[in-house]
């Protein structure tokens, strides 16, 4: 027995499908291929051109034909803004910045506490010195 299908009993007129077949400029996806890059070449040739042009001393920037002429704006305007911003900083001295945590200069006295804390202590106190004896080892290295 079919399958229950809701629309089987839903009759209409029929629509024709028609549409104008579209106009082949090339035979083949190879042929299409092929002239994409020959324009491609000829606009890259163009481009060097005005490149060559444009190099007396000014800042050449770089043309996108697939952008057209809104893609050649934006990125002279990101140009012109990071060129004006390294100008802008080049005289800036930032202040040095010193890493990690500041240390005590003297040593806090150690109350008596619980002997799990001790223990917890003594191993901190391992692992410190494990950890400094590999430094000195990288750093003699480093030097060689």
């Amino acid at each position: 027995m079919p399958r229950y299908c809701k629309y089987k009993k839903q009759k209409g007129g029929r629509v024709e499908v028609q549409f104008n077949a579209p106009r082949v400029q090339h035979g083949s996806a190879e042929q299409a291929m092929k002239a994409q890059q020959q324009q491609q070449d000829i606009a890259a040739q163009q481009q060097v051109k005005k490149n060559a042009l444009l190099s007396g001393g000014a800042v050449v920037v770089p043309q996108m034909t697939q952008g057209g002429a809104e893609g050649n704006a934006a990125i002279k305007g990101a140009l012109k803004q990071e060129l004006q911003a390294k100008a802008n900083a080049e005289f800036d001295n930032p202040p040095p910045l010193k890493g990690g945590r500041r240390r005590r200069r003297t040593r806090r006295k150690r109350k008596r506490r619980s002997r799990k804390s001790r223990k917890k202590r003594t191993k901190r106190k391992r692992k410190r010195r494990r950890t400094r004896k590999k430094r000195k080892k990288s750093r003699r290295r480093k030097k060689r």
